[in-house]
């Protein structure tokens, strides 16, 4: 059997699929990745094959860093880059030849790469919608900036999909498959969903391909800071949780990308442009975070056992309102916040027992990797 992924190329696009495709792998499957940017590095050192079809002559690179955070400071300009982002499908040609080509048994889509989407159902192929975020099982209550963007652009979207002959049902920004919809999530997280597979976290099963060397040792109690590979460019606040963390029993890491020969910071902080994160997560206390889907996710698994969101833009906001309503973290806006402010919360975060006790709770349900589940709901909608 052979499976074919069409995903985007950025690090929260890309992460996620490795361990399913691994698990593919190991039921014998033939599986090809592809995406509209050359990804084939980590590809290949995950032990997977990348397939080249869909890279254009010049090389877009995602936005991300100071660029990306002035854009979500900006928002009409957030608001034209969502509508670029989802909305352009000039990739359809290329995308309907490479289906052409590989002949997959089925298709994992990401669900928001549209005109992936689009080219499997004029094919009339078996896909599946695997999403990277919680889009798939929103509430109605959940309200982000993000879905008050796609209120604004559902007409247009309905429009896009209509013209090509296509009809699909969306939750959030995500198109959902009739064969099989997959979220990296369990009930104990978001509750009880129906028409969505609730399979548990992606885990890789082998190398993910993007490891980094470890460079610290757990020696006191741990809190690490990451706003992820993109939007990490938060130079105020790193500084202002290394001031507030001056002076206290406490180990920091930081993930800072390219920030690292830039910022001043106290002897007890070990500093990373891309952290080895799946490492660090076990012994983390304390978890700063912007609340990215895959952090998200990694963090519960893993035995982080506070976190501390502090969204930025985008989806971020949606794990925010789970983790408050399970009660395995609290949200607080960083920018706003006083040096004063954040040493007061990390103290208050840091003797939360009644926290670390639900994060342990929930956590029990993301000991199975759902890469596994994923590959086997997979092999049985054929």
């Amino acid at each position: 059997m052979k499976a074919l992924f069409l995903i985007l190329p950025e690090k929260g696009h890309i992460n996620p699929y490795i361990g399913p495709a691994q698990a593919l792998r190991q039921l014998q499957w033939e599986v090809i990745i592809s995406a509209p940017g050359d990804i084939s590095g980590q590809i290949e050192k995950a032990g997977l094959t990348f397939h080249k079809g869909l890279i254009g002559k010049e090389q877009v690179q995602p936005m991300k860093g100071k660029e990306l955070v002035q854009l979500v400071n900006n928002s009409q300009a957030m608001k034209e880059w969502i509508r670029s982002l989802l909305l352009n499908v000039s990739d359809l040609p290329k995308v309907k030849s490479i289906l052409t080509e590989v002949r997959p048994d089925v298709v994992v889509v990401d669900p928001l790469y549209y005109a992936a989407v689009i080219a499997v159902e004029q094919l009339a192929l078996p896909w599946v919608s695997m999403s990277n975020s919680l889009n798939p099982i929103l509430e109605k209550e959940v309200k982000s900036p993000l879905l008050d963007m796609l209120e604004e652009l559902s007409n247009a979207r309905d429009e896009l999909f209509k013209t090509h002959g296509v009809r699909v049902e969306f939750n959030g920004c995500d198109a959902l498959s009739k064969h099989l919809t997959i979220a990296f999530c369990t009930e104990n997280f978001v509750g009880k969903r129906s028409g969505v597979q609730l399979v548990g976290p992606s885990l890789p099963l082998e190398a993910r391909g993007d490891e980094t060397s470890v460079v610290h040792k757990k020696q006191k109690r741990t809190i690490y800071v990451s706003f992820g590979s993109q939007i990490y460019h938060w130079p105020e606040i790193f500084q202002k949780i290394s001031d507030a963390t001056e002076g206290l029993e406490v180990q920091v890491i930081m993930s800072v990308g390219n920030l690292k020969d830039s910022l001043h910071v106290h002897r007890n902080i070990t500093l990373y442009s891309y952290a080895p994160q799946i490492e660090i997560l076990p012994a983390t206390d304390l978890f700063i975070t912007h609340g990215g889907a895959n952090s998200v996710m990694e963090a519960i698994a893993l035995g982080v056992k506070r976190l501390w969101i502090s969204p930025m833009c985008n989806d971020q906001y949606h794990q925010s309102y789970y983790i408050e309503k399970s009660g395995i973290g609290k949200t607080y806006d960083l920018q706003q916040m006083s040096t004063e402010e954040i040493r007061e919360k990390i103290s208050e975060f840091l003797s939360d027992s009644e926290m670390a006790l639900r994060m342990k709770a929930v956590a029990h349900s993301y000991q199975q990797n759902g890469a596994m589940v994923s590959a086997e709901l997979i092999r049985q909608i054929l």
